[in-house]
């Protein structure tokens, strides 16, 4: 309903009572300020920043890299991870189809340079959608200037010459071929964000990698989990180390979210899985 539109008993119908126009004021007001700071304030230089993943036994750790930077005005640490996007523009036939409707529910497109940029879109739309956000890290003391930063990721389709990460992009689908390096155009939006968390630097937590986790986690095998119970495969505290420890080494305060090597040992390699394994084995 409009300001204009309101109505209440008085000599004057149509009026709007002047302590509504006060409180409306004010959270317009505020609105302006928030949209102001976050299009004004100096949000400083990017820190070109590699990491690598947790070296369980026999693993190496996946490598990393991304920009990042803190904004202490608004408490926010932003990271930015450049991507090049290589279209390989093949032909849909055999061995670019696949009959998985989980993994792949697009396949049969062709990886076009117009088609990928399409694409693109909604891949960027849904990494930073899953990865922004989903916690705050927070100061040991909590008297530090920022006591708890918010955290927006995304991702930056970039030109030659300028990406961190460089992505094949390949037409249709084949579920068993995906991977950091190799992307396709039929594979979920779960996938691609699970995809990108290895370029921050996270390693897979299923069974068989070096890291077993809940089913829970994104960086588990988040299609087959939305499968089973729909909305649960999310980005966990503890995917949030690699930017809490770079805020403990260029701020004032220490920070810190947990490490994927706090989770009990009997979970890592191929060890006891969770209750979601247990789950899949009985399903499959």
């Amino acid at each position: 309903m409009r300001a204009s539109e309101f109505t209440v008993d008085s000599e004057e119908p149509g009026r709007v009572p002047d302590e509504f126009l006060l409180v409306d004021s004010r959270m317009a007001a505020r609105r302006q300020e928030r949209e102001y700071r976050l299009e004004h304030v100096w949000h400083g230089p990017w820190e070109d920043h590699s990491v690598t993943g947790v070296s369980a036994p026999g693993c190496e750790g996946v490598p990393g890299r991304f920009d990042i930077r803190a904004v202490d005005e608004l408490c926010l640490l932003e990271v930015r991870v450049r991507v090049l996007l290589n279209p390989m523009e093949e032909p849909v036939g055999e061995g670019f189809e696949s009959m998985d409707p989980v993994n792949c529910p697009h396949a049969g497109s062709v990886a076009t340079a117009d088609a990928v940029r399409e694409r693109a879109r909604t891949w960027r739309e849904v990494i930073r959608d899953t990865w922004s956000r989903k916690y705050r890290i927070r100061a040991l003391d909590p008297a530090c200037p920022c006591p708890a930063y918010d955290v927006d990721v995304a991702p930056q389709f970039v030109d030659l010459g300028e990406e961190q990460h460089q992505v094949r992009v390949h037409s249709g689908c084949e579920a068993t071929r995906i991977d950091s390096a190799n992307w396709y155009m039929g594979m979920s939006n779960l996938t691609a964000a699970h995809e990108f968390g290895h370029l921050l630097g996270l390693d897979d937590e299923y069974w068989g990698s070096c890291v077993v986790t809940s089913g829970r986690s994104i960086m588990w095998a988040p299609d087959i989990v939305n499968l089973i119970a729909p909305g649960t495969s999310k980005v966990q505290l503890f995917h949030y180390h690699h930017f809490a420890e770079w805020l403990s080494a260029n701020r004032p305060c220490q920070f810190e979210v947990g490490r994927i090597e706090d989770i009990p040992t009997s979970l890592w390699g191929k060890g006891a899985g969770s209750f979601l394994e247990a789950a899949l084995d009985a399903v499959f």
